[in-house]
């Protein structure tokens, strides 16, 4: 890369002022003592402090007798430095994050400039050290020994303007050729930034010869701040004596069978380069299905077994050579082209898993299959067919072929792929026993309400979710209690309605002709305690036995909820028959808040009514339970069905009315996915 050289330093006003003024070059400073060596400046520009903004320009190479083609800018790498402030790393300072190439097109030229994206684009030490790091230093290398001439620098630029007196007002530089024993070269003193977009690079003549590592100590900031960084470096160099530096490697690459690989090297130092491609060592020459193995790019076509390995570049000029990482060329595995499924099946039925995929050519026919259960291998025998084919067959499920379904794909070079996991559940068939309960506790249906929010529907008042059995063993007892995950177990009303549901209700259906004897009632319980203010402090109910006309019982004053797990059951006493329908109105909360819910409800009746429960149920599945008058063929009309949340017995009571009861017959229906 070449830079255009100034063929004198000045210093201009950003404001294109017709002022400016020569800048003394020390090219030679005298030793100086152990401390902080804020004498020796490299261009005398302390005059700057306090001063407008300004930008300084550097000496240039043909200043200095050195021919332009010559020059190089360096990129470095960071080798170590004192601290960093969260993501405003080192690494940003040399990465290129918020610079902008100028009019000459080269990023890091004397014409680009910076943004002011802090986070993302600029280095800043950590104030939160003890003692915090106000004086912080980053060590670069350059990747080979230059002749160093000048140092670029883009200030710390964090917007707004005020923001940018964390900037570095005085930065020591120190020179190396081993990392180890480092000279400085003194202080110089940058401008300070603007906190805008455009920040321009303030150029420093730092001529000095054998260089490999540069050290930046900041040692004052603008403002005297706990912490403070810079925005960008660079360096020009004279690269007429230097052998070839690698800015760009060559990466690894995966292909597929019969695919094309291409690896690129990019290099900087003074030309013309010679290029060497090797693989695992070995020299490699063009024909056959290599090309470019003396220049910078190699090509690698129709890919094959053969064509693995490790491959690297040795790049010389008349100064010496260079050799480049490793890059490593594998084929591709073969490609899943269609991935099995879960599957859910009762006990007795036949299961299925398909699969299909092809090497990474695309033939599928250059590809082999074997299943696994459990990370072990199928055979076929037994109930098991199809163990290494497309299709896995399992027949007769019983519970133990539950598991995780999986195929091991391998192509004929023996690359191997494996699919995506497939989980196979076997349901047994739900037991069911019919009883008869004096006091059935009733699980409604939601039939309406005014609004819910998010996640937190009315559902969740009447499925159980949240709720946990007490000593009694049964779900929605008094005993029960519930939790304080509020997304997943409970009801709340939409506060972003216009206006919000400040009183909202939902209307709920027992399902049948009850003599109602208690409401039960678990509070709105959301975690921690400060959020049960919006549980409900005064909650009307209404009764109905057509769903049309509602007779009003009063109001009850359920107490505020705890907040954690272990929320206990609420019961109020609302004596009244012919009860099939439920309208629950909250009227108050606890905090006048802009929504209100609650957690759970359920209802105790009088009279005798068949219960129905099923056990040996499969959390996740649903089970619906059918009644018939008959068993011969004929419809069956569903009487609930229910959703397994919890490992517990289900159970649904019957809402007929017992004085008129007829004959019925239940059954259970597991509903598969």
């Amino acid at each position: 890369m070449t830079i255009r050289c100034d063929h004198k330093a000045s210093i201009k006003h950003k404001n294109n002022s017709a002022r400016s003024r020569r800048i003394k070059t020390i090219t030679k400073t005298q030793p100086m003592k152990p401390q902080r060596k804020s004498q020796a400046i490299i261009a005398s520009i302390s005059a700057l402090r306090g001063a407008p903004r300004m930008l300084a320009v550097g000496v240039a190479a043909t200043c200095l007798g050195l021919s332009a083609s010559a020059q190089l800018i360096v990129t470095p790498t960071v080798v170590t430095n004192s601290s960093a402030f969260g993501p405003r790393i080192a690494q940003h300072i040399v990465d290129g994050s918020g610079l902008t190439a100028g009019p000459s097109g080269i990023l890091g030229a004397a014409d680009s400039t910076h943004g002011n994206a802090v986070d993302s684009s600029m280095w800043y030490s950590n104030p939160f050290l003890t003692p915090p790091d106000t004086t912080p230093w980053v060590v670069l290398d350059f990747g080979a020994v230059y002749n160093l001439q000048t140092t670029r620098i883009w200030q710390y630029n964090q917007s707004p303007y005020d923001f940018t007196v964390y900037g570095a007002a005085e930065v020591e530089i120190s020179v190396s050729s081993d990392n180890t024993n480092f000279a400085s070269l003194g202080s110089v003193f940058p401008a300070r930034a603007g906190g805008t977009n455009g920040e321009p690079a303030q150029d420093f003549s730092t001529p000095t010869n054998g260089v490999r590592y540069v050290k930046l100590q900041i040692w004052i900031t603008f403002g005297g701040a706990q912490a403070t960084g810079l925005s960008e470096a660079r360096f020009v160099v004279d690269s007429s004596n230097a052998p070839p530096v690698i800015t760009g490697q060559p990466q690894n690459k995966t292909v597929p069978l019969d695919g094309t690989a291409s690896f690129t090297v990019t290099a900087i130092g003074p030309t013309p380069f010679t290029y060497q491609w090797r693989k695992d060592g070995t020299n490699l020459t063009d024909g056959g299905n290599l090309s470019g193995a003396a220049s910078s790019n190699l090509v690698v076509t129709s890919v094959n077994i053969a064509s693995e390995g490790n491959y690297d570049v040795v790049i010389g000029n008349a100064n010496g050579s260079i050799t480049s990482t490793k890059a490593i060329l594998l084929i591709a595995g073969p490609v899943i082209t269609q991935q099995p499924q879960n599957v859910t099946k009762a006990v007795g039925m036949t299961a299925s898993f398909t699969a299909a995929a092809a090497d990474s050519g695309g033939n599928p026919t250059n590809v082999t299959y074997q299943w696994r259960k459990n990370g072990t291998n199928l055979v076929d025998g037994g109930n098991i067919s199809g163990a290494t084919t497309t299709n896995l067959v399992i027949s007769g499920l019983i519970t133990n072929d539950n598991g995780t379904y999986r195929v091991l794909v391998t192509d004929n070079n023996g690359k191997t792929t494996l699919s995506a996991n497939a989980n196979l559940i076997v349901a047994p068939y739900p037991t069911i026993s019919l009883s008869f309960s004096t006091q059935p506790i009733v699980a409604p249906t939601v039939i309406s309400n005014s609004s819910y929010f998010g996640q937190r529907t009315p559902q969740h008042i009447v499925d159980g979710s949240g709720l946990s059995v007490g000593p009694s063993g049964i779900l929605g007892a008094a005993d029960s209690t519930h939790g304080n995950n509020v997304d997943s177990s409970m009801w709340y009303s939409d506060p972003f309605l216009t206006p919000p549901d400040t009183t909202p209700y939902v209307v709920l259906d027992l399902g049948g002709d009850y003599d109602l004897q208690t409401t039960r009632i678990w509070q709105y319980n959301q975690s921690p305690y400060g959020f049960t203010v919006y549980g409900a402090a005064e909650v009307e109910i209404s009764v109905s036995s057509d769903n049309v006309s509602y007779n009003s019982l009063g109001s009850v004053f359920p107490t505020r909820a705890g907040g954690t797990n272990g929320e206990p059951a609420q019961d109020f006493s609302t004596p009244t028959n012919g009860v099939r329908y439920v309208k629950l109105q909250i009227w108050i909360s606890f905090g006048g808040a802009q929504a209100t819910g609650l957690s759970e409800v359920r209802f105790v009746a009088a009279g005798i009514r068949p219960s129905i429960t099923l056990s040996n149920v499969v959390l996740g599945l649903h089970y619906r339970i059918e009644y018939n008058t008959t068993l011969n063929p004929g419809t069956w009309q569903v009487l609930g069905e229910i959703p397994t949340l919890y490992n517990s017995p289900l159970s649904v009571v019957d809402g007929v009315q017992t004085s008129t009861q007829a004959t019925r017959f239940y059954r259970a229906v597991l509903v598969l996915p």
